[in-house]
């Protein structure tokens, strides 16, 4: 059994997509990438017995792929997978904001966006919140203002999510599932390929901006007033949340998981 975000869990796709979803790469090259790639391990599957995969998707093909995300929130195109469980939305963590804020920030101190993205929330003169893991309290000082506050502790975004317009997150799956569950549109400010590939598909399917994580100067001030002007994000963002079945993700991994595992394997605490 396999389980993670639609990242972790291979597409059912032949051959696999390019993780450059944004680059136009032609059939044939995906085709001969993979064909290279099946040429190198068939004298390690001649060595130990095994009959080589005629493609690549096919060393998963005896698993069960339990891709923890909607169609809208997997990183790779719908059309490449034939099923989802849903995010595993977690439960209440951290303090209570201690705010109503109509923006809510949350990105690692190293994140290149961060300086020009606080400053241009700070502009806005709207409520904010921000909560950046690894700021040293001098920073958190610096950029907090009379509209602005950096909570110094991981903040439950269950409290921040009903007053919220708008989140920027650096793209990573946890908060952006949370915050579109929650009916509340995205800024992505990705950091790395993971986090690029999903703001990116989010993007296109218009329930998230984000910025290109090559760029070395990033426009934030520009990109901040886009995403909180685009009602059109922001109404196809309520629809998803609304349409989303209510579901226990986690109850339903766990019997999945389970029923793969024969009874005599299973201990008394899972059975």
């Amino acid at each position: 059994t396999m389980v993670g975000t639609g990242f972790t869990v291979p597409p059912e796709a032949s051959p696999l997509p390019s993780l450059h979803p944004w680059l136009a790469v032609p059939p044939s090259v995906l085709d001969r990438t993979e064909r290279d790639f099946l040429d190198a391990i068939a004298p390690l599957c001649a060595t130990y017995g095994f009959a080589p995969p005629q493609t690549a998707a096919d060393l998963f093909r005896r698993a069960d792929r339990l891709a923890c995300c909607d169609p809208e929130t997997d990183h790779y195109a719908a059309a490449q997978r034939s099923s989802w469980m849903g995010p595993v939305l977690e439960s209440a963590t951290g303090v209570a904001a201690a705010t109503s804020p109509e923006i809510f920030v949350y990105l690692k101190a190293g994140n290149r966006f961060l300086e020009p993205m606080l400053a241009a929330v700070a502009a806005t003169g709207r409520p904010a919140l921000a909560h950046i893991p690894g700021m040293q309290p001098a920073d958190r000082a610096r950029h907090a203002s009379a509209t602005l506050t950096i909570a110094d502790q991981p903040v439950d975004l269950s409290t921040v999510a009903p007053s919220c317009r708008l989140a920027v997150t650096d793209g990573g799956f946890n908060t952006a599932a949370f915050f579109l569950a929650a009916g509340v549109p995205l800024l992505c400010c990705p950091g790395w390929l993971e986090q690029a590939c999903l703001a990116w598909q989010l993007a296109t399917r218009g329930l998230a901006r984000t910025f290109n994580f090559t760029t070395a100067a990033p426009h934030c001030a520009e990109g901040l007033a886009a995403a909180l002007a685009d009602d059109a994000m922001t109404e196809a963002v309520k629809a998803f949340a609304n349409r989303r079945p209510p579901r226990n993700v986690a109850a339903a991994i766990a019997a999945r998981v389970l029923g793969a595992v024969p009874a005599e394997g299973r201990t008394a605490a899972y059975a």
